[in-house]
């Protein structure tokens, strides 16, 4: 059983882009969207930059972001896998259109979802690996994992990706449940 881990490489260039493009969406998006959630190094370490900015009350500029990551030991004169270049920003600025900019609320979106798959990849990831050592059968653990799975989303609730992740047998509970009356509701 092998998962493919989500990583929207065009939705976070976009979003990094969009706010070093216009560093004024940052109040559109620092609430919506962490630097944890973007998965790219190089995209996590300029959202750090960028939030870093944003949290010391100094507009995200270029200039400033390449300051802020020269602070953490994130910027490089070359290209490297430890650090940002100059381009590395150039090529991200360079991916980004308008069409980008416009829709900076659906980029950031898809990197949520994005995050919260992988996260979640993780969480069933480890809970089958567990059921496997019981010595529990294949049938047994995909049971087993998808209703721990969906116990989580009915805990937490709120997000929309955990719909979308739904399968055609819980999808089937949900159509049902829709026309049933809760107690204490108009």
């Amino acid at each position: 059983m092998t998962q493919t881990i989500p990583v929207p490489e065009l939705a976070e260039a976009a979003v990094v882009g969009s706010l070093l493009l216009k560093p004024d969406l940052i109040l559109d998006v620092f609430d919506k969207i962490a630097p944890s959630d973007f998965y790219i190094a190089a995209n996590r370490w300029l959202a750090e930059a960028i939030w870093g900015c944003f949290n010391d009350k100094s507009t995200p500029t270029y200039a400033a972001v390449v300051e802020r990551l020269k602070i953490n030991g994130r910027f490089s004169d070359a290209v490297s896998s430890t650090a940002v270049s100059f381009k590395d920003i150039d090529a991200i600025l360079g991916s980004v259109t308008d069409q980008d900019l416009a829709a900076i609320h659906n980029h950031v979106r898809i990197v949520l979802e994005a995050s919260f798959r992988r996260s979640g990849l993780v969480s069933v990831t480890g809970a089958a690996n567990l059921f496997c050592d019981m010595g529990l059968s294949l049938d047994q653990i995909e049971r087993d994992v998808l209703g721990q799975v969906g116990q989580a989303f009915d805990r937490s609730g709120g997000r929309d990706a955990s719909v979308v992740s739904i399968g055609g047998e819980e999808q089937a509970k949900v159509d049902q449940m829709q026309g049933d009356e809760i107690a204490g509701t108009p």
